[in-house]
C-alpha cells in the first residue's frame, strides 16, 4: 500500500531523530492504553499526536522511562 502523510506521520518526519523520538512515544502510548484504556480512538493519524524534534522534550522523557520500567521488569520476572 501506498501511505500518506495524513495516515502515517511518523514515517514522513524530516529527520531520522523525529522518526525516531515520535515512534518512541507511540510505543508508549499504546502501552498506556494496554493498561488504561481511555480514551480510545479508532484512527490514530492526521497527527493525533505530535511529532517530537527533541530528547529533552517531556514526553519523550516519560515514554522512554515508561519503556525502560517495562524491559527492567520484564528482565527481573524472567530471571
Amino acid at each position: 500500500p501506498t501511505w500518506t502523510r495524513h495516515e502515517n506521520p511518523v514515517a514522513f518526519a524530516p529527520t531520522a531523530a523525529a522518526r525516531w523520538l515520535s515512534q518512541v512515544r507511540v510505543w508508549a502510548r499504546c502501552l498506556y492504553l494496554l493498561v488504561w484504556p481511555h480514551p480510545l480512538c479508532c484512527d490514530w493519524g492526521m497527527g493525533s499526536l505530535p511529532l517530537l524534534h527533541s530528547p529533552s522534550d517531556p514526553r519523550f522523557l516519560t515514554a522512554a522511562a515508561a519503556l525502560v520500567a517495562l524491559v527492567t521488569f520484564a528482565a527481573l520476572a524472567l530471571a
